[in-house]
């Protein structure tokens, strides 16, 4: 622990890019459970909060191979700051759901924000090289696996307390502030990462995404024990998006 705390203490633009790491993972627990909620209210229906992880999840997956192509292609600082400041306002477009008739905005609201979220994920972690020593990298990964992991626990209970005592509005005001605060914070990290494609670059490096997904399960099939693991934590997402679902209605 005290290996964390000296790389946060004596490098101030990593500790700028950890606490919006940390911001940012608080806010989405708030919108996680607001949405969860606004729609058991609304709408009542399990499928219907099945819809909400779909919408989470499908952007991540369809988003993420092309991601870092816009990190190669754009200074990463600056398309975090403005990934951010996007989300807040899609965010607060959750406002404007208050009735069952406007729940597929929440949806299309959803899909937006996460695929903002695809693209801010991989340029902050190609980023972290930039900020960080050599010798330092593997304990600001670890670092940041911890982090994910507390706020795992952290994030859901201050989110439910939010939406339980403050209402689901506030929990979305809430979800708005993280993001502009995680801006703030990555606006003080003065290390500036260069763009390293250029548009004919970006289009191959599209085109190599498509390849590489293609020949990575080409793979997958031609080894049976990487495959089966590969079926297991499939399966075992699928499982686990159950057990989400029936959270709302079980703690009502």
């Amino acid at each position: 622990m005290n290996v964390y705390i000296s790389l946060l203490q004596r490098n101030r633009n990593f500790r700028n890019l950890w606490l919006a790491r940390v911001v940012s993972n608080l806010g989405d627990w708030f919108n996680l459970l607001a949405s969860a909620a606004l729609i058991a209210h609304l709408s009542g229906a399990g499928t219907a909060i099945s819809f909400l992880f779909l919408a989470r999840f499908l952007p991540l997956f369809v988003m993420s191979p092309f991601a870092g192509v816009l990190a190669d292609r754009y200074e990463r600082r600056t398309l975090l700051i403005w990934t951010d400041i996007l989300r807040a306002v899609v965010v607060l477009g959750f406002l404007l759901v208050d009735r069952p008739e406007r729940i597929w905005l929440l949806y299309l609201l959803t899909v937006l924000q996460f695929m903002l979220s695809a693209v801010f994920t991989p340029a902050q972690q190609s980023y972290l090289p930039a900020v960080v020593d050599r010798e330092d990298l593997v304990t600001a990964n670890a670092l940041d696996s911890f982090t994910w992991s507390t706020m795992l626990a952290l994030g859901a209970l201050l989110g439910g307390v939010a939406t339980a005592f403050l209402g689901v509005q506030a929990a979305f005001l809430l979800d708005a502030l993280t993001f502009l605060v995680s801006a703030w914070f990555l606006a003080h990290v003065t290390v500036r990462s260069r763009a390293q494609a250029s548009a004919q670059d970006g289009r191959s490096a599209v085109r190599r995404a498509f390849v590489e997904i293609v020949e990575g399960m080409r793979y997958l099939g031609a080894q049976p024990v990487l495959l089966t693991f590969a079926l297991v934590k499939a399966a075992g997402a699928l499982v686990w998006g159950s057990v989400n679902v029936l959270e709302i209605p079980l703690a009502e």
